[in-house]
């Protein structure tokens, strides 16, 4: 049966594509790829890691101490990042095997964080619990963002802070019809591919269904101000990322490579 009606819009259940990204993100390969090319290489040592380090020091305005929910915390990167600030930190994720890599890298730096399975559309926390609530490059990969950004607000103490984080995408983006999903699958393909995936190759379903859902290639910093906006956030700013894009600028040189501008916003819930 098609996915598209008559006038081209995506009418796959939002748990059909949870399930789909649910099992992409339990495999075996997909996931040693991620934190060997992901994990190690930023945010572990180096410039790279101090420039991360230095711009989440200002995201979350405080010097030590608070409670951080870092959603989608995957192999636990931001999670064991904000607890070697010394902070306390919950990391929550769908995928079993990320959350064994995340126990796994907070063993190795010796931090102490807790992990959590969960959804991040339907969070399993009391309303008012943390500090800071912490995601990076989750929400262009979920079926219902503005559902999830909700909860993420519910569980915010007031006078907490929620930090989003992501990369300038590429290119821009328009009415989602056919035509326009198979551009993105063509554009998700390659990207994935010329990261060298070592085994693991995504199935045309599993593109298709990134394609689906609404932030992906849309999650700027001005989309994601406007639902920051939306869900009762105040003084939303951004902090500075210069020295993360600079460092980023002098590894890809020495690789030949290209990299990606990051950016990190941060909003206030009222008192």
């Amino acid at each position: 049966m098609s996915v598209f009606r008559k006038d081209d819009r995506i009418m796959r259940p939002a748990e059909e594509l949870k399930r789909i990204f649910q099992e992409g993100w339990n495999v075996p390969a997909r996931v040693a790829n991620y934190v060997r090319n992901v994990a190690e290489a930023e945010f572990t040592e180096g410039d790279r890691y101090e420039a991360w380090r230095a711009a989440l020091d200002s995201a979350v305005h405080v010097p030590i101490g608070v409670q951080v929910l870092d959603v989608g915390t995957g192999p636990g990167i931001f999670a064991c990042l904000y607890a070697r600030m010394g902070h306390r930190c919950v990391g929550l994720d769908f995928s079993n095997r990320m959350l064994a890599e995340a126990t796994k890298r907070a063993e190795q730096l010796r931090v102490a964080c807790e992990f959590v399975f969960g959804d991040a559309e339907s969070l399993p926390f009391d309303a008012a619990r943390f500090d800071v609530v912490s995601s990076r490059h989750l929400l262009f990969n979920l079926p219902r963002p503005g559902l999830a950004l909700r909860e993420w607000f519910r569980v915010l103490k007031p006078g907490g802070r929620m930090i989003l984080i992501g990369d300038e995408p590429e290119g821009h983006s328009g009415r989602l019809n056919g035509g326009r999903v198979q551009r993105m699958i063509a554009w998700c393909r390659n990207r994935w591919f010329r990261n060298q995936l070592n085994g693991w190759h995504p199935k045309p379903d599993y593109l298709k269904a990134v394609a689906e859902c609404p932030l992906f290639r849309n999650a700027t910093p001005e989309m994601l101000r406007t639902l920051m906006e939306a869900i009762g956030l105040c003084d939303i700013r951004s902090c500075s990322t210069g020295a993360i894009y600079a460092a980023r600028l002098q590894k890809s040189a020495s690789r030949s490579g290209r990299c990606t501008r990051p950016f990190i916003l941060v909003g206030l819930k009222p008192l």
